[in-house]
């Protein structure tokens, strides 16, 4: 039986969402979740559809590594995003592209503070594009007291697919004790495909578990305190994504027919490609992949004053994205590129 006497001690979470400085997340009248790092590494949560799990009110839509959109409380856009994402003081929130907020990066959660989820509507602090929320990865910052190093290795196994792994470590380097400090953090996570390509007409097999993904990334920070009044913050991360293969199935494996819109058209459209796919199978005609690099650049600067703090931010932020899809299936469709007779 337990001691009734005993006493149950709960961990004070502070957060900066609001811009007043670090505040208890039981103080603020804002909907707001956070998210620290140790639950992310019990749990071994690296992605933010990871931390999605977490959250009722976060969803997330995805077609596949790379390619995420987030939902804070339902509500989407077909134009601009509506959850803006934060990386530190770096806004890296998805393109306003046609689904709003689609093509978020997912950045890997590797050495983090916390994560705050801000319920919406969030953009008198964050901007337009934080209507229904916003979301803020808060990094480990460097010490300068001491040194401190850590390694993790994880491995998994895939139904239908292979094995992967994952690795990440972090090195804290005092440069100047009291002074300056550096943070070294590195990572590198293999995913096992499950899909297999299919060529479209003989029903060959071109490649088995084509959708096997790489990611690799790493970041360094630096953290200067000339006083204690002044705090200087100032990283770089960079991060590759590699997706070899389609990162979707067909659902109907009867092949292709003529559309239902032109079934009573004066023409006739020539007989349909047979089709060999399947669940979990894919019979694109050409390779289809996902490369993704993104590059970030930050800065921070905070001078401590008697009535609160000034906080001045650089930063920058590139994303290169080389995508190649099929679109065979839909000229087929249409009657192009199918054999006469």
């Amino acid at each position: 039986m337990a001691d009734a006497s005993a006493q149950t001690t709960i961990e004070e979470i502070t957060v900066t969402a609001t811009k007043r400085g670090d505040v208890s997340v039981q103080e603020i009248p804002v909907a707001i979740r956070a998210v620290t790092g140790d639950i992310l590494d019990d749990y071994n949560l690296r992605s933010l559809e990871d931390i999605s799990r977490l959250e009722p009110s976060l969803q997330y839509e995805t077609s596949g590594i790379g390619d995420l959109q987030l939902v804070v409380r339902g509500v989407q856009s077909a134009g601009a995003g509506t959850v803006g994402l934060y990386f530190d003081e770096t806004v890296i929130t998805g393109a306003n592209f046609q689904d709003g907020g689609n093509r978020t990066p997912d950045v890997g959660a590797y050495d983090i503070e916390r994560i705050e989820i801000l319920k919406g509507p969030q953009g008198t602090l964050f901007g337009a594009s934080s209507m229904s929320g916003t979301v803020r990865i808060i990094t480990n910052k460097p010490d300068s007291e001491a040194y401190d190093a850590s390694f993790s290795v994880m491995g998994d196994s895939v139904e239908y697919g292979g094995e992967g792994y994952g690795v990440n470590g972090v090195l804290n380097i005092p440069l100047v004790k009291d002074t300056l400090a550096a943070r070294i953090v590195g990572w590198q996570r293999e995913s096992a495909g499950y899909i297999d390509h299919f060529a479209g007409i003989t029903g060959d097999t071109l490649t088995k578990d084509a959708n096997d993904s790489e990611i690799t990334g790493g970041r360094v920070m630096f953290r200067w305190t000339p006083g204690s009044d002044l705090t200087i913050d100032a990283y770089v991360q960079r991060q590759d994504t590699e997706v070899d293969g389609p990162q979707t199935f067909a659902r109907d494996p009867s092949g292709i027919h003529t559309p239902t819109l032109f079934q009573f058209a004066p023409f006739v459209f020539p007989p349909a490609l047979p089709s060999h796919a399947g669940e979990l199978n894919q019979d694109s005609p050409t390779e289809q992949f996902w490369d993704d690099e993104v590059l970030m650049f930050g800065g921070t600067a905070e001078y401590e004053l008697d009535f609160g703090s000034v906080l001045a931010t650089v930063s920058k932020y590139e994303r290169d994205t080389i995508v190649q899809v099929d679109t065979t299936n839909l000229a087929v469709e249409f009657g192009f590129f199918t054999p006469l007779g």
